[in-house]
């Protein structure tokens, strides 16, 4: 996971970042070598439900940051984030105040490596 936040800017009709994915988490939905193209949610309380996320935490010893689904939790203060790929990797649920940075996935190159 430490390789996941490699960051290039640029920009269309907004801001936007691109991001070379690396991991297993998301498989299959996106790949080592993906490229995703994120938008930075500033309102934390404003998320489409399962829908795919860059997530930053940094308050609990713990900080997390990865690509999830997000789902909500009975308690509206939490929220539930989920790998695609269910069979290695548990849910994992948060304190929406944990969350430093949301960034909404919103589209992806698929790299094949030949």
């Amino acid at each position: 996971m430490n390789s996941l936040l490699k960051f290039f800017t640029g920009t269309t009709s907004g801001q936007f970042t691109l991001l070379s994915y690396s991991g297993e988490s998301m498989l299959p939905k996106y790949k080592t070598g993906d490229i995703l193209k994120l938008i930075q949610i500033n309102n934390h309380n404003v998320i489409l439900w399962g829908e795919s996320y860059l997530i930053v935490t940094g308050f609990s010893p713990a900080s997390f940051y990865d690509i999830r689904n997000i789902f909500p939790h009975p308690d509206e203060d939490m929220i539930i984030l989920r790998s695609a790929n269910r069979e290695l990797f548990d849910d994992i649920v948060i304190n929406k105040s944990e969350i430093l940075y949301l960034f909404i996935v919103k589209g992806k190159l698929e790299i094949n490596n030949l």
